[in-house]
């Protein structure tokens, strides 16, 4: 099975779960659309994860966190990671 295949199977599945949703809001003359996030772990460093409710991505994951990730692990877009995700 193809590795992308089974990526966005999980992502899908994701996104059957309440999260945290964020509602979408307007500043400075933009929008920001609504996203759901949940907690997690990032490489073993506290974070989350950030799923908008309309993207044109179907295998991208945002994550997010109060340390700088790229920093502290030495990562680029593209790098894999490890993430936990915590449904609860």
């Amino acid at each position: 099975m193809e590795i992308e295949y089974i990526e966005r199977n999980k992502l899908r599945l994701l996104r059957t779960y309440n999260g945290i949703v964020i509602t979408e809001f307007q500043a400075e003359n933009r929008t920001f659309g609504s996203v759901v996030c949940f907690k997690a772990s990032i490489n073993g460093y506290e974070g989350a994860i950030v799923l908008p409710k309309r993207s044109h991505y179907a295998i991208v994951l945002e994550c997010i966190s109060p340390h700088h990730l790229r920093e502290k692990l030495g990562v680029r877009d593209g790098d894999e990671v490890e993430v936990v995700v915590y449904l609860q």
